[in-house]
């Protein structure tokens, strides 16, 4: 729960320093694994949706449903992992990687 805290705060601390070295991409992807090894993705999808982070960029918002969808699979929930593939393709539908984890997942589920 402490990884999940402080991935958060940064997380929080990143969307008021716009001058960081890193984007808030960046950030996400420490705090979508926070919540994957706490086992609260849930909590991730509702964090990451009730934001209006990257309301202004599909490109990286895709790449957010993208990293969720991920963690579903390493979570062996490759059903709950779908609709998150299915959003990034949405959202940035020229990116060649949202369409392979899609893909990858419907050959293993076979």
């Amino acid at each position: 729960d402490k990884m999940v805290e402080y991935s958060a705060k940064a997380v929080e601390l990143r969307r008021i320093t716009p001058d960081s070295p890193f984007d808030l991409d960046y950030y996400y992807e420490f705090l979508a694994e926070a919540y994957f090894n706490s086992q609260k993705l849930e909590e991730l999808v509702q964090f990451f949706e009730s934001s209006e982070d990257f309301e202004d960029d599909p490109e990286k918002k895709a790449a957010v449903y993208n990293l969720i969808g991920n963690f579903f699979a390493k979570a062996k929930r490759n059903k709950e992992s779908i609709p998150f593939y299915e959003k990034a393709i949405a959202f940035d539908s020229n990116n060649p990687t949202y369409a392979n984890s899609l893909n990858l997942l419907l050959k293993m589920s076979k």
